[in-house]
């Protein structure tokens, strides 16, 4: 099965526009319009000549032009559309018999990564997980080295925490949670599954606990703080080294006392207590 094509913009090839997307900031020295993508347009057009020669571009190739995508400063719609290209052409040309080896699951990652720096709220988010689905099933379908790992998994967590889409992070974080408690539960009592899940590290509850606490509204800080209470006591279930750390607390405590739940009865009773827990 290909990955899916991008549907959410507005017509333009997949790629983007150059001449529509040009960054309007100049270079001091010469006074000429300087375009982010440059390098990665410029990998692109070896990789072009490579193919055109006949020679066969491997795995490393592709991910160094995936790279110079995910390098772009945050708000790059235009990086995000070309490195989904990218790998959707290596798809194809593996399928094809034109290059050895299919994407894998860095590849992907690296995709999801530029969606998350996109800037584009709704449409990064349902696109990283649109992806995890398609490798999960290229996984199921035979292809090994395409199956997420905690970077792909905290990747689209990120795209949707950092785009406005807190809630739908928290929902595949505590999925994650469950399924690899309960997969854990089965195997205590001797029943092991064909593939265990993956587990959650702390980067995954941090990000989520970072944008509940930074969320405009006084009810983040109480999700922040169940997402911290959920840490806890998966650490204290076996997982000794996923653990709060200083970050965890002082979000929620920025919170409280400068952020949306400043203005709370209860707020300095909160942000006193976390310190003491910290502590």
């Amino acid at each position: 099965h290909a990955l899916p094509s991008e549907e959410h913009c507005d017509g333009s090839s997949i790629v983007g526009n150059n001449n529509k997307n040009k960054n309007k900031k100049y270079n001091k020295k010469n006074n000429q319009k300087f375009n982010p993508l440059y390098a990665g347009r410029a990998a692109e057009s070896v990789l072009s000549r490579m193919l055109a020669n006949s020679h066969r571009p491997d795995s490393y190739a592709f991910a160094s032009v995936l790279n110079s995508y995910q390098r772009i400063p945050n708000g790059r719609l235009d990086a995000a559309l070309a490195a989904d290209a990218v790998v959707r052409g290596m798809e194809s040309l593996h399928l094809h018999g034109k290059i050895d080896e299919p994407p894998d699951v860095f590849h992907y990652t690296m995709v999801c990564a530029c969606w998350s720096r996109s800037g584009h709220g709704a449409v990064a988010g349902e696109r990283c997980s649109e992806i995890l689905s398609h490798m999960t099933e290229r996984a199921q379908g035979g292809f090994e080295r395409v199956k997420p790992n905690i970077r792909t998994f905290n990747a689209v967590i990120d795209s949707h925490a950092y785009n406005g889409r807190v809630a739908e992070a928290e929902d595949m974080l505590l999925s994650m949670v469950d399924n690899y408690e309960s997969s854990a539960a089965r195997s205590m009592d001797g029943i092991e599954d064909d593939q265990l899940p993956v587990r959650p590290d702390s980067f995954s509850f941090n990000t989520v606990i970072q944008q509940w606490a930074r969320a405009r509204t006084p009810e983040g800080g109480r999700r922040a703080e169940r997402i911290l209470d959920r840490m806890l006591e998966f650490h204290h279930n076996g997982n000794a080294d996923v653990r709060p750390d200083e970050r965890s607390f002082a979000y929620i405590i920025y919170h409280f006392t400068k952020g949306a739940g400043r203005m709370a009865p209860d707020a300095p009773d909160r942000a006193l207590k976390l310190l003491r827990r910290m502590i």
